[in-house]
């Protein structure tokens, strides 16, 4: 019995294990089936991971490339094929340290927070730039270099396009001022190490401005691209040929052995510009002033050299043109006192130093003053009275015509309209636009305003225009002369034959009421020129037959008043009859105006 009981416990315990062993082995197999789940999951979530991860590689706009740490390309997306234009074969075979000369560093903890290079790469004739940032890390055991790329060819040339833009002018590609002065500062350090002599020529085109004014800004732009391409002929491919402004330009000449090489240089310039200058189907007779100094010799820094190069050209310009000239000592001295005057001008207006004189204008069938020319007076503290031949220029020049001649305007007509008022013979007075003055668009109303502000009657005033400033843009000035004409004033065409208008242009001219002869054919009749005298008498009757009165200035004997009278001549003025004088002395002349008629008849008739 106690065996069975034994036996039958035994069985127990045998059932139990094997009951035991199946629960073990059902446990077992779900644990290894949850596994495997597991591990399809985590592939399958790794396999998505990487899709997004290769979708986010190869939709980045910028390039990235997965490199070994020599540096050859293992992995890229399509932007850096785009950028490399490469084929897949192609770019796995770049090495980016070779290729760029790109020096990776051997230590990982510097390419823990990135390095950025920049390389260049040329591809089709056509430079292309990218900003690639390096970081070291590790992928599947393996160090690899990841590069974030950034092409940054635009910019680039952006950055290019803004510095060639900061150091060269715009109009003829030649550099600028900017780029002149730091190129002629290191030709100054260079030449002070080795002894050598820098040379520097300043360079202004003579009468330019005439050309500029009569035929407009843009045959003005095409001849200075000319005469920029010619001086660049001129000169050797070390030397600098720069524009300064305007029709300015300046020439460096580094490493001279001698001075005399300025000199040829300057002399090969004057013989290449006396050949003609074609722009268009014209050509342009244009020659050159040239100033020269020198390092060490005419001075140590390029502010001294560009200051004495320049005060050389002013002094070739005033002896005559188309000549170059060294500088001297004495040169800086004239230039200082122009500068002075310059100076002295901007505070002329402010300091009430601008006064008007008026010349009479005589009425050749009557012999009565009928009329004056307002004439600007520079009352100059050191130098006395300037003439307006002499600072109405470096008015223009600065900028300060355009106040001054409202100045002018103002105090002529004020003047004027006080005359009238005592009760003396209506005159006109005659003011002149100089075509600075012409070309402002609020001309018209700023002319309308000082009518008004004075109380001067419109059609007592005549405005006096230069025969260069219509024939600048003959469109423009028939719609400015039109405007003018409808708020009441009279406007004539001074100066007429000094400028590029031949007698046929007087039909096409703008409907002004006047002719004003300039004094330099006047001053010729008297002589034997037939030429003169011919010219003279054909405007006298082409103004005339276009209904326009026909001034002659500039009448100084008895010669010149009776061939224009006998010509048919209107009004005549010079200093045969009186010079310019002040207001207070123009109104003694008015006082006596019986006893002037008696003297001016005799002279006329």
């Amino acid at each position: 019995m106690p065996d069975l009981i034994r036996q039958g416990d035994s069985f127990v315990v045998f059932t139990f294990i094997i009951i035991a062993l199946g629960l073990g082995l059902g446990l077992v197999r779900r644990i290894v089936m949850n596994a495997q789940e597991i591990r399809k999951e985590a592939e399958a979530a790794l396999r998505d991971c990487e899709k997004r991860y290769r979708a986010l590689f190869e939709n980045m706009t910028d390039p990235l490339l997965i490199m070994a740490p020599d540096g050859h390309v293992i992995d890229y997306n399509e932007a850096a094929e785009r950028f490399f234009e490469c084929s897949r074969q192609e770019i796995l075979n770049i090495n980016i340290n070779t290729l760029f000369s790109i020096d990776v560093p051997e230590n990982e903890e510097t390419l823990q927070n990135g390095k950025t290079v920049e390389i260049e790469y040329e591809i089709n004739e056509q430079t292309k730039y990218l900003n690639l940032t390096l970081n070291s890390c590790l992928w599947k055991g393996n160090r690899i270099l990841f590069g974030m790329g950034k092409d940054i060819t635009d910019r680039r040339i952006a950055e290019e396009q803004i510095r060639y833009l900061a150091y060269h002018d715009n109009l003829t590609g030649l550099p600028n001022r900017l780029s002149l002065r730091e190129y002629l500062n290191q030709c100054l350090t260079r030449a002070k190490k080795n002894n050598k002599t820098v040379g520097v020529l300043f360079i202004d085109l003579d009468r330019f401005k005439i050309i500029n004014d009569t035929l407009g800004h843009n045959t003005g732009d095409s001849l200075l691209k000319a005469v920029a391409h010619r001086l660049k002929r001129c000169v050797r491919g070390s030397d600098m040929v720069a524009r300064l402004g305007g029709d300015e330009f300046t020439i460096v000449l580094p490493q001279l052995n001698r001075l005399d090489d300025c000199v040829g240089v300057s002399k090969k310039i004057l013989s290449q510009f006396q050949k003609p200058l074609k722009v268009g189907r014209r050509e342009f007779h244009v020659s050159p002033s040239i100033g020269i100094a020198s390092f060490p010799k005419d001075g140590n820094d390029v502010e001294t050299l560009l200051i004495n190069a320049d005060a050389a050209m002013y002094k070739a310009k005033g002896q005559g043109r188309k000549k170059f000239l060294m500088y001297t000592p004495s040169m800086k001295e004239q230039a200082l006192a122009r500068m002075e005057m310059e100076d002295a001008l901007y505070r002329a207006l402010e300091k009430n130093e601008i006064s008007i004189n008026y010349q009479p204008q005589i009425q050749v069938s009557t012999g009565q003053i009928i009329g004056m020319e307002a004439l600007a007076r520079w009352n100059q503290p050191r130098e006395g009275l300037i003439s307006s031949i002499d600072f109405i220029p470096l008015a223009e020049k600065t900028g300060l015509i355009i106040p001054i001649g409202e100045y002018v305007l103002y105090n002529a007509c004020k003047q004027n309209a006080a005359w009238l008022t005592k009760g003396y013979s209506p005159l006109k007075v005659g003011v002149n636009i100089s075509s600075y003055q012409f070309r402002q668009c609020d001309l018209v109303d700023m002319i309308k305003r000082v009518l008004k502000d004075t109380g001067m009657d419109a059609g007592y005033l005549e405005l006096e225009i230069t025969e260069s400033t219509v024939m600048q843009d003959m469109e423009y000035a028939k719609a400015m002369v039109r405007e003018l004409k409808q708020i009441g004033v009279h406007v004539s065409i001074d100066d007429f034959g000094t400028g590029y208008a031949s007698l046929g242009y007087l039909r096409m001219f703008p409907p002004v009421n006047g002719l004003k002869i300039d004094s330099s054919f006047i001053r010729d009749i008297t002589g034997d020129e037939n030429v003169s005298k011919a010219l003279v008498a054909t405007m006298i009757v082409l103004a005339r037959n276009l209904n326009m009165k026909v001034v002659a200035e500039g009448v100084e004997d008895e010669h010149q008043l009776d061939f224009l009278v006998k010509h048919g001549c209107d009004i005549v003025q010079g200093y045969l009859f009186n010079k310019p004088v002040a207001a207070e002395d123009f109104e003694k002349l008015l006082c006596k105006q019986s006893d002037v008629n008696v003297g001016y008849l005799k002279r006329v008739k």
